[in-house]
């Protein structure tokens, strides 16, 4: 894990090893968000934040897009769903 750790902060943007997060806690999508962080979730027995990080680009379809996800979080028009993969490989929500 400690090694991990070193390749993760040698890897990652200068501006994103500022915040001074556990790499553990970074979970990459890559697209149309670059990394989703579950601040806490490693070292901690809460998460205290979902932070979404991505760098700005010059493809204004993509930032565009991120723009709409930022909006559709603000004004909390979202909903949380449960899904798991049984066995059979069948989708079943919670």
């Amino acid at each position: 894990r400690k090694e991990a750790e070193k390749v993760f902060n040698k890897a990652i943007l200068p501006s994103f090893k500022a915040l001074k997060l556990d790499p553990f806690d970074v979970k990459p999508i890559l697209n149309p968000i670059d990394f989703v962080v579950f601040k806490g979730m490693n070292k901690k027995e809460t998460i205290s934040d979902i932070i979404f990080l991505s760098k700005k680009y010059k493809t204004s379809s993509l930032n565009l897009l991120r723009q709409q996800i930022q909006e559709v979080i603000v004004q909390k028009n979202y909903e949380w769903q449960v899904a798991r993969i049984d066995e059979n490989g069948k989708i079943i929500f919670e």
